[in-house]
C-alpha cells in the first residue's frame, strides 16, 4: 500500500472516530434562521448512564432533531426536569435517583460541566422553585416527604419543611369530610381525612409571594403504590405547614395531584390530578386565610386522562398535557376562576412536559411518564398553533436508546450562548 492511501486511510478512519465521539457541528441550513435549541433530559434504556442531551428542535431544516451534544450523569440518576433559575444565569436539573440536584455550566451552546449538588434529605427530587428576590429555591422532595430550602448562592440546604401524615389508626387526629357531586349538587357520601396538616409525597410545587404561600401536591408513593388525593398549603417565608385540602372527585378513587400553578400574580391556583382524569382551581379566601378547591374539568367526555403538567402560553392561554392518549388541551382563561376549553391539540402517548417558542409560534412536548407502559412514546412534538396541526416529531434519542424525560427550551440570555 503506498504512503498516500495510507495517509488517507488513517485520515478516514480519524474523521470517523471524531465524528462519533464529538457532537456535529451547528449547521445553519437557512440563512436568516433563528434556530431553536432545546435540553432534554433522558434515561438510558440499554443500561448506561442516564443524562442530559441538546437537540436542534427548529422545524422546517436540515437539522431538525439533531442531537448536537449528550452528557451523561450517571447510571440510574434518572434526571427529571430541568429549570431556570430567575436570571436565567443557570440551568438546574432535579433527579429521580439518589441525593443530589444537579447544576449545569455552559460555554456557549455546549454544556461544559455538570456538578453534583448535595441534598441528603431529599430523596427523590421532583420540582423546583426559584424566590424573586433571587435568595432561595426549594425542592419537593416525593421520596423523603418534605421541601428543602437552599441558599441560591451557595446551592446548600439550609431548611426543611415537613409534617408526618397521622397514621390510619390515629383516629383523633381524622374526620368526616363529606363529598359532593359538582354537577348535580348531590352527596356522595363521606372519606376519612387527617384533621391536622401534613406533607406526603410533594411533587408539583407553586409560590404566591404576595400572599406568601407555597402549594405542593401529594402525589403518589415513588414506587407508585399509594396513590394521594390532597395539596398542602405552606407560610413560604417559615416552612410553617398550615393547611392540607383533599382534592376528591368520588369517594374510594384516589385523586393523584400531580402538578399546580399560581395563575400569574393572582393568589387562584391550577391543579392537575392525574389519577381521576381531573383539573382543579384553588380560590384563596383572604378572610379565612385558606384555600378552597373546585373542579373545572375532566377529561372524561373526551376519552383523555393522566392530566399532567399545567403551563400558561405566550398568549395568556392555559395549556393542560394529558398523557393518555397523549395530547395538549388549551383554555381560556379571561376568567381564570373558570377555564374555558378551547382546543385539543395532537401530540403522543404520555404527552407530558411542555415549552413554547419565544415568538408563540411553536409548542413542543416531550411524550414520556415514567418509561410507563402505553405513556411512553418517547418523542418530542411539534405542534403549530396557528393552525393546530402537528408539524414534526422527533425520535432522534429514542433511535440512540434514550428516553427523553423532559425538556425546555434553551434561551438566549445563558452566558456565552450564541443562538
Amino acid at each position: 500500500m503506498s504512503k498516500i492511501w495510507l495517509i488517507a486511510l488513517v485520515g478516514a478512519v480519524g474523521a470517523a472516530i471524531y465524528f462519533v465521539f464529538s457532537p456535529p457541528a451547528i449547521r445553519l441550513s437557512d440563512a436568516g434562521v433563528q434556530h431553536l435549541f432545546a435540553l432534554v433530559d433522558y434515561r438510558s434504556l440499554t443500561g448506561k448512564e442516564d443524562g442530559v442531551a441538546i437537540l436542534d428542535v427548529t422545524p422546517g431544516t436540515k437539522e431538525f432533531g439533531t442531537i448536537l451534544q449528550t452528557m451523561p450523569i450517571g447510571v440510574g440518576v434518572l434526571p427529571h426536569h430541568p429549570y431556570y433559575n430567575r436570571d436565567h444565569s443557570t440551568i438546574y436539573t432535579t433527579a429521580l435517583g439518589g441525593e443530589h440536584l444537579y447544576k449545569l455550566e455552559f460555554a456557549g451552546l455546549r454544556i461544559k460541566k455538570i456538578s453534583a449538588i448535595q441534598s441528603p434529605t431529599c430523596i427523590v427530587g421532583e420540582d423546583l422553585y426559584f424566590s424573586q428576590d433571587r435568595s432561595k429555591f426549594y425542592q419537593t422532595c416525593m421520596g423523603s416527604d418534605r421541601v428543602v430550602a437552599y441558599d441560591a448562592k451557595t446551592d446548600t440546604p439550609i431548611q426543611d419543611f415537613r409534617a408526618v401524615r397521622p397514621a390510619p389508626s390515629d383516629l383523633a387526629n381524622y374526620k368526616k369530610i363529606a363529598v359532593t357531586d359538582p354537577a348535580t349538587m348531590q352527596s356522595l357520601g363521606d372519606i376519612d381525612f387527617p384533621s391536622i396538616p401534613f406533607i406526603r409525597w410533594p411533587h408539583g410545587i407553586s409560590v404566591n409571594e404576595l400572599i406568601d404561600r407555597m402549594v405542593v401536591t401529594e402525589t403518589i408513593k415513588p414506587d407508585l403504590s399509594e396513590p394521594g388525593s390532597s395539596v398542602t398549603v405552606i407560610r413560604a417565608s417559615t416552612g410553617d405547614v398550615l393547611q392540607t385540602i383533599p382534592i376528591v372527585r368520588k369517594p374510594g378513587t384516589a385523586s393523584s395531584p400531580v402538578e399546580v400553578l399560581f395563575y400569574l400574580d393572582s393568589p387562584l391556583a391550577y391543579v392537575t390530578a392525574m389519577g381521576d382524569a381531573s383539573l382543579w382551581t384553588l380560590a384563596w379566601n383572604s378572610d379565612e386565610q385558606s384555600f378552597s378547591p373546585q373542579l373545572v374539568d375532566t377529561g372524561d367526555a373526551r376519552g383523555q386522562s393522566w392530566p399532567l403538567e399545567p403551563m400558561l402560553g405566550p398568549d395568556g392561554h392555559l395549556y393542560v398535557s394529558w398523557a393518555k392518549p397523549g395530547v395538549v388541551n388549551e383554555y381560556r382563561v379571561d376568567d381564570p376562576a373558570h377555564p374555558k376549553f378551547i382546543r385539543t391539540l395532537p401530540a403522543d402517548a404520555g404527552a407530558h412536559h411542555m415549552d413554547f417558542s419565544p415568538d408563540g409560534h411553536y409548542l413542543f412536548v416531550q411524550n414520556n411518564l415514567l418509561n410507563l407502559d402505553g405513556l411512553n412514546a418517547g418523542t418530542i412534538t411539534v405542534v403549530d398553533l396557528q393552525t393546530g396541526q402537528k408539524i414534526g416529531t422527533i425520535k432522534s434519542l429514542l433511535n440512540a436508546g434514550l428516553m427523553p424525560e423532559s425538556l425546555i427550551l434553551l434561551k438566549s440570555a445563558m452566558p456565552g450562548m450564541k443562538m
